[in-house]
């Protein structure tokens, strides 16, 4: 270690173990500058927290600028996640409600027209042959299973790929799929 090294370090409040994992990682001094600016502490960072909530390393440094805790952050990520994970069951039993919700307007007026059709058949065939006539029943099953995979296979998407879905400043609100 330089003086020159020590008094870096010392200047930004480190430690002398903070700075050798910076040196370590080869973190530039611009990078050292934005995460603490940000709130992060160098230990905090080298934990890479981002990577177990899904997200980017931007979009983390950006939620923890924006004034959130990191606690925060691992709360608003957790309640986006459990609302996408129920999401899915809810698609199967309202086919085409979250696929609108999500600005995907064809695929989910296709699966609710689907389903309307396929009740509708069902209702007046049980009604006119006063028996119980599966065939709209045939139809509207598919539809179920096509909206609920089709917001399953989203979901695990999202989970796989958060880092380009999440929109820091809107976090709390929705995320922007384009299929």
């Amino acid at each position: 270690m330089t003086p020159a090294d020590k008094e870096a370090y010392e200047k930004l409040g480190l430690s002398e173990t903070e700075w050798n994992k910076i040196k370590d990682a080869n973190l530039p001094l611009s990078k050292v500058h934005e995460i603490m600016a940000s709130g992060i502490t160098v230990s905090e960072y080298f934990r890479y927290p981002w990577k177990e909530l899904f997200i980017s390393e931007e979009d983390y440094i950006k939620l923890r600028r924006a004034g959130n805790s990191d606690a925060e952050v691992r709360e608003r990520i957790s309640q986006k996640r459990t609302i996408n994970a129920g999401s899915a069951v809810q698609s199967f039993f309202i086919p085409g409600f979250n696929q609108i919700r999500r600005d995907q307007p064809v695929r989910g007026w296709l699966m609710v027209a689907v389903a309307a059709g396929s009740l509708g058949l069902l209702a007046a065939q049980n009604y006119r042959s006063a028996r119980f006539q599966p065939l709209g029943l045939c139809l509207l099953v598919p539809d179920l299973l096509w909206s609920g995979i089709d917001m399953s296979v989203q979901v695990a998407r999202q989970k796989r790929q958060g880092a380009a879905l999440f929109v820091p400043e809107d976090i709390g609100m929705r995320f922007c799929f384009s299929f």
